[in-house]
């Protein structure tokens, strides 16, 4: 059985990135991954992007916010972002309106794999938050 899903996790403690799994039995086709990064005073650049492991723990993917002015985009202090990964992201812009996309492909996650907000240099007080999560669900009886 096949079914559209999306998830809205309650958001980590500040300071933290946030790790969703996938249910024993079931597999996940990710299409959009999506959060806000409410970043505090403390003067620092940020990397916002996703990781994907297995259920062993390797990194199977990562990605990074990206914009086509620079390889990467660096979140500084006291903004916040939209950060979206996923098919049909535009990549042709820096923020605009406080939104950034990254184009990924659908990517198959199977019983306890992971996907992770992965923000580098993420501060005490900097906080993930209202994160979405779609995929197609697909379980097995």
């Amino acid at each position: 059985m096949k079914q559209f899903a999306t998830q809205a996790p309650t958001s980590p403690a500040a300071g933290s990135n946030l790790t969703i799994t996938v249910p024993a039995g079931q597999n996940w086709l990710v299409n959009n991954f999506g959060f806000i990064l409410s970043t505090s005073a403390t003067v620092a650049n940020r990397n916002a992007g996703i990781t994907v492991r297995d259920s062993l723990g390797n990194t199977m993917f990562s990605a990074w916010a990206a914009s086509s002015s620079v390889a990467s985009y660096n979140h500084g202090a006291s903004s916040i972002i939209q950060y979206w990964f996923g098919t049909g992201c535009r990549t042709d812009f820096g923020p605009i309106q406080s939104q950034l996309g990254t184009s990924v492909p659908e990517f198959k996650l199977g019983e306890g794999f992971t996907i992770s907000t992965d923000v580098n240099n993420l501060q005490a007080a900097d906080q993930v938050e209202d994160v979405v999560l779609s995929y197609v669900q697909k379980y097995y009886l």
